[in-house]
């Protein structure tokens, strides 16, 4: 070989061991039991462990969590499973990863990637037998839905909160002079719709507020006409919610017939929660239902700082608990903190869904 050959191919492998070294420096001791190698001992290191070093060095570089699974006794293949936090953690991994399958078969390797949806695959090869298995997944988002409550009663009001930029669930009363042209305006807006149903509630003054309204004592047949006029004055609705309720929903005769009801139209059911007496949640999840219960009330006060907090209260708790459900209502003050947080907030780890799309378990 010509010398200045041979000197290209010198400069190439001291660079190459380099890099392994500067690579091995960051192997961390609670991985492999055993304490950072030296520079002299990067050429007696197997190349299977060598490849180990460098996936591992990448790994902690972009994944959130890693769990390492070394071969045991006789077994050969490596078992690792990361978590990436983010989209863009993940893809520079699998661009690493890239870039690496290149190299293996010049070393007696090769890998195969699968991808499904969030989830990826990394299997190498080492002289054709497996030897290392990665999977890879996104964690997923900190999930908050926001549902917005008493909508009917103002196509104006309503039309604010349908138009901001972000998945709302609009919760809208029937027999309201609006309530079907902002059921529609809220499904064309790209908006989830539930149907917010008024309950009888434990203060008598505000049952005689109410026109239209589920009552303890009623009968299955009425119970059902209630439920097929809420159906049918609610276009688009996907599930349903109640207003008000603190004594209809500790009922469990009454949660039970509009439950079961409820569950022949697959519609989900949002407990809002006005009493902590409420066995409705309970009563769902037991006649099959998908349900949910509310975390928080944004506008307890009704003041724009109150519902901000609250906002980022919902956050909080979402990343505390995998999700949260946070209920506001139809009010300038809601509308204007919500609008200022749809502009400001920015959190990649967050992301506001509709109730339909909310993967977590309910929270028992």
């Amino acid at each position: 070989m010509p010398w200045p050959r041979r000197v290209v191919l010198w400069v190439v492998m001291v660079l190459i061991g380099i890099g392994v070294y500067f690579f091995l420096r960051g192997v961390q001791e609670e991985f492999y039991h055993a304490p950072r190698l030296a520079f002299a001992e990067v050429f007696s290191f197997g190349l299977d462990r060598l490849c180990v070093e460098f996936v591992m060095a990448e790994l902690r570089a972009n994944a959130h969590h890693i769990h390492v699974s070394p071969p045991q006794g006789e077994e050969k293949q490596w078992y690792v499973e990361a978590t990436f936090a983010q989209e863009k953690a993940r893809e520079a991994f699998a661009h690493k990863m890239e870039v690496f399958f290149r190299f293996l078969p010049y070393i007696g390797f090769y890998g195969e990637r699968e991808r499904d949806g969030r989830e990826d695959e990394y299997r190498l090869f080492f002289h054709g037998q497996p030897w290392f298995l990665l999977r890879g997944k996104l964690r997923a988002p900190f999930q908050v839905a926001l549902v917005i409550d008493d909508l009917g009663y103002s196509l104006e009001m309503a039309r604010k909160f349908v138009d901001l930029p972000i998945k709302l669930n609009a919760a809208v009363i029937p027999k309201l002079p609006w309530s079907e042209r902002v059921a529609l305006l809220a499904h064309e807006r790209g908006k989830e719709v539930l149907i917010h149903l008024p309950m009888e509630a434990l203060n008598g003054q505000e049952n005689l507020r109410e026109q239209f309204l589920l009552r303890r004592g009623a009968s299955q047949e009425e119970v059902r006409k209630l439920l097929e006029t809420a159906i049918a004055a609610v276009p688009h609705a996907k599930g349903i919610s109640n207003h008000k309720g603190s004594r209809a929903t500790s009922d469990e005769k009454l949660m039970e017939a509009f439950l079961e009801y409820v569950s022949g139209k697959e519609l989900y059911f949002l407990d809002s929660l006005t009493a902590p007496s409420s066995v409705a949640y309970q009563v769902a999840k037991r006649v099959g239902v998908k349900a949910f219960r509310r975390d928080i009330f944004l506008d307890t006060y009704s003041s724009s700082e109150y519902v901000t907090h609250q906002l980022y209260r919902a956050v909080r708790l979402a990343k505390n608990q995998g999700y949260a459900i946070a209920i506001g209502h139809a009010r300038e003050a809601t509308y204007q903190a919500l609008e200022r947080f749809v502009k400001n907030f920015s959190d990649p780890e967050v992301e506001f869904l509709f109730l339909s799309e909310i993967e977590t378990e309910e929270k028992e």
